[in-house]
């Protein structure tokens, strides 16, 4: 398993998640980028509100959509992969990370093969 992750070393305190508002049936489904829908949900009280297309994580871990094209400069960090074998601690890979970022973000999970 692997995890995409973002490092920045910015003041910047919301980040794209990956998260994307489709609307390829008719009706609008809010998906991840590779396309598979929400089984979990950490929206703010009052979002989605409909201001965006994209969703992004703030500094208290709720949710919030806002347009693609206010996300786009996060892009600006670094991008990284963590990865773990099957039978390894996580907290030893998480332990790793903190050492070596001042702010991370998991953005999504790949299954690699």
């Amino acid at each position: 398993m692997c995890h995409l992750i973002l490092k920045s070393d910015t003041n910047t305190t919301d980040y794209w998640i990956g998260l994307f508002l489709m609307n390829e049936t008719g009706e609008a489904e809010w998906t991840w980028i590779d396309g598979k829908p929400l089984s979990y949900k950490n929206w703010l009280d009052v979002e989605p509100n409909g201001s965006g297309e994209c969703g992004r994580i703030a500094v208290n871990d709720t949710w919030r959509d806002t347009e693609c094209s206010s996300t786009i400069s996060h892009f600006k960090h670094d991008i990284y992969f963590l990865c773990k074998k099957e039978n390894d601690d996580a907290s030893g890979a998480a332990s790793y990370v903190n050492m070596h970022a001042t702010i991370i973000v998991l953005l999504l999970s790949l299954s690699l093969v």
